[in-house]
């Protein structure tokens, strides 16, 4: 078994962006996501299933691959347009706060 690390900005992209691929998604939505797409807002990739399933996917494989458990909430400021969960830059950046806040 390997040692529990930190998982870099890259390694969190790589993640968010896998967890993307694989959950739920807008019905009739086929775009390519990167670390600009906008993950809620106004044309945003996620609606509220997707969001919770993003959410709980990240905190879940974040847990298994790195040994890094946190909790990323759901609340009105976090879900807003300018908030941490706008797109997948943005979200690497709020999980790696709460990261380092540990």
């Amino acid at each position: 078994m390997t040692e529990p690390h930190s998982p870099g900005e890259n390694e969190l992209l790589d993640l968010i962006l896998a967890v993307l691929k694989e959950g739920p998604k807008r019905e009739g939505e086929d775009v390519q996501i990167g670390p600009a797409t906008p993950l809620i807002g106004d044309n945003a990739l996620l609606d509220s299933l997707g969001l919770v399933s993003l959410i709980t996917g990240l905190e879940q494989r974040l847990d298994d691959e790195y040994g890094v458990v946190i909790a990323i909430a759901i609340d009105e400021a976090i879900v807003e347009d300018e908030g941490p969960l706008r797109t997948p830059a943005t979200l690497v950046k709020y999980i790696r706060s709460l990261i380092n806040a540990q």
